[in-house]
């Protein structure tokens, strides 16, 4: 099934720790969330990144304190490779 991942970046902190983001870039995902494909929230969950540009593969693979958003949640690459596929991990 498909998803919409909302990925940003980090772009500054200040000294209160307040965090300035970039906006948002929407990537699809084909994964397979068992019990959480209609809603809920996994701890983790694999998949692959459909129809992403090198430019945003690279972005994604390096930027800046990269952070995902899956249905409200925050989550962070535990894998990212070349081809696209990954894993993310929620918490923080």
């Amino acid at each position: 099934m498909q998803y919409l991942l909302s990925i940003t970046s980090l772009i500054d902190s200040d000294a209160q720790q307040y965090q300035r983001r970039s906006a948002i870039t929407t990537i699809v995902a084909e994964a397979d969330l068992g019990q959480y494909s209609e809603r809920g929230f996994p701890e983790s969950f694999g998949g692959k990144l459909v129809g992403v540009t090198p430019e945003q593969l690279l972005y994604v693979r390096f930027g800046a304190g990269i952070e995902v958003g899956f249905r409200g949640k925050r989550y962070k690459f535990s894998l990212l490779e070349e081809d696209g596929r990954f894993e993310l991990r929620k918490g923080w």
